[in-house]
C-alpha cells in the first residue's frame, strides 16, 4: 500500500496540488486525506484511495496487487463500485471469465449478486 500512497503524493507534487485541494476534488474530508498521506491509517479504505486516484488521474490498475493483498477489514462496498472496479478487485480465473461473459447478459442486480457470491467464495478460499 505504501507504493500507492507514494504515487498519490508524487501526483500531488507534479500537479502542484495541496492535500486540501485533492480532498475537495475527490469529495473527501480533508482530515481523511491528511491522515492517509501522513501514514496514520493502518488499513486504508480502498474507496478513499480510488477517489483520490480518480481525482488525480491515476489509473486504478496501479493498485491491483495491493488491493488484493489487503485484509477483509479493508474490503470495499461492492454496491458503490463500478462493474469494471468489481472485476478488477476480484481478479479473474478462466472459470470466472466464463461466468463474467454470462453475467454480461444479466441485469445489473443479477450481476451484483453473482459478483458478491464470487468474492465471498474467494474470501472463503483465502485468496484475499
Amino acid at each position: 500500500m505504501d507504493e500507492v500512497i507514494s504515487e498519490i503524493k508524487k501526483q500531488l507534487e507534479k500537479q502542484k496540488l495541496s492535500e486540501t485541494k485533492a480532498a475537495k476534488m475527490a469529495g473527501l474530508e480533508q482530515s481523511k486525506v491528511n491522515r492517509l498521506l501522513a501514514g496514520k491509517v493502518k488499513k486504508p479504505d480502498i474507496e478513499v484511495i480510488r477517489k483520490l486516484q480518480n481525482a488525480l488521474g491515476i489509473k486504478p490498475s496501479s493498485i491491483d496487487d495491493d488491493v488484493l493483498s489487503t485484509s477483509k477489514a479493508a474490503y470495499p462496498n461492492l454496491e458503490n463500485m463500478s462493474l469494471e472496479d468489481k472485476i478488477r478487485f476480484i481478479g479473474l480465473s478462466p472459470r470466472d471469465t466464463r461466468i463474467l461473459l454470462e453475467a454480461m447478459k444479466m441485469t445489473e442486480e443479477e450481476r451484483n449478486e453473482l459478483l458478491k457470491k464470487m468474492v465471498n467464495e474467494n474470501l472463503e478460499r483465502g485468496r484475499y
